[in-house]
């Protein structure tokens, strides 16, 4: 801003005496003084910029000097010391940090001194993955975006494209824009892309032109609530098209709105890996079409929606090994989807249900694609249950190696696995080799939760893995031990039970010492508290801890374990 001398009152800036003229035509006394100020001043502020110049360059040295590693470790050493600095949040199967700290702990990297800066900038293995907050409305980070990207060098790049959740949608502008075209400008490095946006943003994602990308992975979930606005939907024959050739290996469907698979744009036949997060039974029939190459399949049943047709006879899909089915209230649907498929080369099954399983046609489905099931994983919530319908459906599964069972429903009359767990214990054969037939003979781990802990009967675990109780109580070293050779390889045990938040243990003496010689044997034995919100509590482990002073023989493992 302008200043003026009061005699003269002539606007200048700063003060210049050949402005004044007061004095016969000469600056006055007070101009010429403050004039001479003046000069001062910008002296002393060179000379306090040459300090503050030397200042930086002595802690550059100071840095130097004192840093731990940088100045006394070659700098692809302290690339590796960098990257182990990284979070390892994995969003995907590549094992890369998408997270929204990343960002931070990066650029908190570079803020240490020039060396650490210089050698950050300069490794591009800490650059191919960001998290973008696609509303941030600050404007250094469109900027910020462009120098990460540029630092990656031509590696293959991670990218997260996100809004957090509540915040409302301000208007598509230049700022958008100009971050999209930022990140669009590396679109053929591209091999993770995931954007959580509403569709409207998503739909302005587009290549510059047509080309096919090396995109591996594709993760799509448009918040519900935007579809609510004027002009947000796409037309029936509309698609989401980033303009380019799309073939990706896996894709994840969050929520879609009004949207359909067939509205999204990419090329299906490679895609092996598929989680549909909100789908009808309908589309689960089309989806299955659309990936003849499809390997592992996830899908949450939760809508009705499309008009797919239903097939009226059997469909194969040879290549599919992994499916996970979670549903509420739709039972009649996922019985015609069992009726109507087939899947040959199935090994794991998880099937999560807010009702009654479907145990016959579960079996159909198993008999009619007579696939050999290796894992299987079964949670209900339903006080109906029989629970030898269970044992008729894993009697039909006898390749079982792995297997876990959930029961959410809170009963407290009865144990619904006491059946389970008394036809394992007793389906061993016995030391003379003459005994059943062993149940399930194959199954390596086993994991229970909804036991009821008042009712619980500790003598199933030992014979399960068969012991007996008098070959346990004695609790003798672990070459004292004898164990039957004739035996299924069951090894791991966890039993989650119900019980009342107020408890926190110890179990019984004597129940410690008929289960502790397990573990000496090498079982993997865990019984926990039934926590649905936070970490199980390990009751088993703290019982042991609590009793060992009382105990004849503590394995020594697991006393180094309890360090």
């Amino acid at each position: 801003m302008g200043c003026s001398c009061f005699r003269c009152s002539k606007p200048h800036k700063g003060f210049d005496r050949r402005r004044c003229i007061i004095g016969n035509g000469e600056p006055c006394s007070a101009c010429l003084e403050a004039d001479a100020l003046e000069d001062q001043i910008h002296t002393a502020e060179e000379y306090l910029a040459n300090l503050k110049a030397k200042r930086r360059f002595t802690g550059h040295r100071i840095n130097q000097v004192h840093d731990p590693f940088s100045s006394k470790l070659p700098p692809e050493i302290v690339s590796n010391i960098f990257m182990s600095f990284v979070p390892k949040y994995v969003d995907s199967n590549y094992g890369v940090a998408i997270s929204n700290d990343t960002t931070t702990i990066l650029l908190r990297l570079g803020a240490v001194c020039q060396a650490w800066r210089a050698i950050a900038w300069s490794t591009p293995q800490l650059w191919t993955s960001i998290s973008i907050d696609m509303y941030n409305d600050h404007f250094y980070v469109t900027e910020l975006v462009r120098d990460w990207l540029s630092r990656s060098g031509q590696l293959p790049l991670y990218i997260r494209l996100y809004r957090e959740e509540g915040i409302s949608d301000p208007p598509f502008g230049p700022r958008i824009e100009l971050l999209i075209s930022a990140i669009v400008a590396h679109s053929n490095r591209w091999v993770y892309m995931a954007m959580e946006l509403p569709q409207r943003i998503v739909m302005r994602v587009r290549c510059t032109s047509p080309m096919p990308l090396a995109l591996k992975t594709l993760r799509l979930d448009m918040p519900e609530f935007d579809f609510g606005q004027e002009g947000e939907g796409l037309l029936p024959d509309e698609k989401i098209n980033l303009n380019a050739i799309i073939s990706p290996t896996e894709m994840v469907l969050g929520r879609l709105g009004r949207l359909g698979p067939s509205q999204i744009d990419i090329e299906w036949n490679n895609l092996t890996r598929l989680t549909a997060q909100e789908v009808s039974i309908n589309e689960c029939f089309e989806l299955l079409q659309k990936a003849p190459q499809m390997t592992h399949c996830t899908l949450d049943i939760n809508i009705e929606r499309g008009d797919f047709p239903i097939p009226q006879t059997v469909v194969q899909y040879p290549r599919l090994s992994f499916l996970d089915i979670n549903y509420y209230y739709f039972g009649m649907e996922i019985n015609t989807f069992l009726e109507w498929t087939s899947f040959p080369a199935l090994e794991t099954w998880n099937h999560k249900a807010n009702e009654k399983l479907p145990i016959d046609h579960i079996i159909a489905h198993i008999t009619r694609s007579s696939c050999r099931l290796k894992s299987m994983k079964l949670s209900h919530n339903s006080k109906t249950d029989d629970p030898n319908e269970l044992i008729k459906l894993l009697r039909a599964t006898p390749s079982l190696e792995r297997l876990t069972l959930l029961r959410t429903y809170n009963v407290t009359d009865t144990n619904y696995f006491d059946p389970l767990l008394n036809l394992l214990s007793t389906s061993t054969i016995n030391e003379r080799g003459v005994g059943r037939e062993i149940f399930l003979p194959h199954l390596m781990a086993l994991d229970i939760t909804g036991c009821q802990w008042t009712t619980f009967s500790w003598d199933y675990i030992p014979r399960i893995f068969g012991f007996d109780r008098e070959s346990t109580m004695p609790f003798l070293p672990r070459e004292s031990t004898a164990r039957s050779a004739n035996r299924r390889p069951l090894c791991s045990l966890r039993v989650a039970v119900k019980i009342s938040e107020r408890f926190e243990g110890p179990l019984d003496l004597d129940i410690v010492r008929l289960l502790l010689p397990l573990i000496d044997q090498g079982v993997k034995l865990q019984i926990v508290k039934e926590r649905w919100q936070e970490r199980d509590y390990d009751i088993l482990q703290s019982s042991i801890d609590f009793h060992k002073n009382a105990l004849d023989y503590i394995p020594p493992d697991f006393l180094s374990s309890l360090k």
